[in-house]
């Protein structure tokens, strides 16, 4: 959506509270704008992290029937086997490590497939999993990374994801967090980018650790993840941080602190601050968006769409006490 200056107008004067609950009402009037893959992910966070009964209501009305049926069932699987999807975040140093795991990304969609209807619909697909794409290729996948630390450094949120769904949703084993954690070391964090696979690496480890959002961690997880968290808060204080991530990145930071239950009055306030100043009405409709985005006329990533990422982030980092069991 490429939009012209008049379409967009910031909003001011706002409370934090009403700009929460004006952007959640916003993304459930336009619900039917949104592609499936973004509804089901607001939905389902709203759910699992805010405890919005409404949208577990949506949430089954529209998808219930489809995670229920068998036939179904294998589509969303087959589906999600032959999506192929641009590479995000520092795609040419990426590269070589995906062409090396070519299907972890794949299968990690698969998995994910397995725990929204787990969480969301109480179905386990497991074994139409199994049978599908094979026990045996998603353990070749998984020894396969476990065996190249380089690879889980560099391909973050890809190998995060699909080591803690095969784990713990997969195969409902425990998980050695240190030992996947001690890779994000490899990562050089003057390099800007480098430092954005690092911190979406610490932020992926608490969220699969709470399997996307079931449950809270292990305390045992908590435990070791914790300092890893508190060091990217003291990271987001400094300029050069602050200044180098999206709002989405800062939000993320907020939520994965709530997870832990790690204090964040030092980082807080910046960012309610830039939020109150990053409220817009956009074709009528009122959401937040990256002034990043404004600054640079990018105005191809203001949608409804493109900005519900951070929106939700936005909604869950602000809910008073999270809904995680």
């Amino acid at each position: 959506m490429n939009l012209k200056s008049g379409d967009f107008q910031k909003i001011q004067h706002e409370t934090l509270d009403n700009i929460v609950a004006s952007t959640y009402s916003t993304y459930i009037q336009h619900l039917n704008e949104l592609p499936n893959y973004n509804k089901i992910q607001f939905l389902s966070r709203m759910y699992l992290f805010c405890g919005k009964e409404q949208a577990h209501a949506k949430l089954i009305d529209l998808f219930g029937k489809k995670y229920r049926d068998k036939t179904q069932q294998k589509e969303l699987i087959h589906k999600a086997l032959l999506y192929d999807f641009p590479v995000k975040n520092s795609a040419t140093k990426r590269a070589p490590y995906l062409k090396k795991h070519p299907k972890i990304r794949k299968h990690a969609l698969v998995l994910i497939e397995g725990v929204l209807a787990e969480s969301l619909f109480n179905i386990d697909i497991r074994q139409e999993i199994t049978s599908i794409v094979g026990g045996d290729e998603l353990h070749t996948t998984y020894e396969d990374i476990m065996n190249d630390k380089e690879s889980i450094a560099y391909l973050s949120t890809y190998a995060i994801n699909f080591i803690f769904l095969y784990k713990l949703y997969y195969l409902g084993e425990t998980i050695d967090i240190e030992c996947v954690l001690q890779q994000s070391q490899l990562l050089k964090l003057d390099d800007s980018e480098e430092f954005l696979l690092y911190f979406y690496f610490i932020t992926h480890c608490v969220i699969g650790a709470s399997q996307f959002y079931q449950n809270l961690p292990a305390e045992k997880h908590l435990d070791i993840i914790k300092p890893y968290v508190s060091d990217l808060i003291t990271k987001l204080n400094t300029d050069k941080i602050y200044n180098l991530l999206h709002l989405d990145c800062k939000y993320e930071t907020l939520v994965v602190a709530k997870i832990c239950d790690i204090d964040v009055a030092s980082i807080k306030p910046k960012i309610v601050q830039e939020t109150l100043e990053s409220f817009y009405a956009i074709q009528g409709k009122c959401y937040v968006i990256d002034q990043k985005y404004v600054n640079n006329m990018e105005t191809n990533k203001l949608s409804l769409t493109d900005s519900q990422h951070r929106n939700m982030l936005m909604i869950m980092s602000q809910v008073e006490r999270h809904a995680l069991s």
